[in-house]
């Protein structure tokens, strides 16, 4: 693990799955985006401070756009952290991880996976990109 202008890398050694886990179709919402399944075995991850430089807080389509450019990962590797909680660098707990690559629609809300650190261990809800979002917000992008 390493720290570098507020990025925490680690590595994660994964298996593939077939299909989501938490799958929002069954609660009727529509899979606008699925996103990237990370291959088998072991890469690198980055867990990248979503604001830059001295803003307070960014609006949900600006940080879409960041972490799509930032390569971020999916709902795939969201739910591989979610089951391997052990693999997510303690730095992190009270950060909100946003897995952008994956976006679901209901009503008109357009939303990304993220995983919360919720009183000893991770949990993940999907918020909105219509949300603002501040400092406790980083988005996950595998490395090559």
């Amino acid at each position: 693990m390493g720290v570098a202008t507020g990025i925490i890398s680690f590595t994660v050694t994964r298996v593939l799955q077939s299909g989501f886990q938490n799958d929002k179709r069954k609660d009727g919402w529509e899979l606008y985006h699925e996103g990237a399944n990370v291959s088998n075995g072991q890469f690198r991850a980055e867990a990248v401070p979503i604001l830059i430089g001295d803003e307070e807080k960014i609006d949900g389509l600006t940080m879409f756009s960041i972490a799509i450019n930032g390569k971020s990962g999916g709902q795939y590797l969201a739910e591989y952290l979610l089951k391997n909680q052990e693999a997510i660098p303690k730095e992190l707990q009270g950060k909100i991880l946003v897995f952008a690559d994956t976006l679901c629609l209901v009503g008109g809300y357009l939303g990304a996976p993220c995983l919360y650190w919720d009183g000893g261990e991770w949990d993940m809800r999907f918020d909105g990109l219509d949300d603002d979002w501040d400092s406790d917000s980083m988005f996950v992008r595998v490395c090559a």
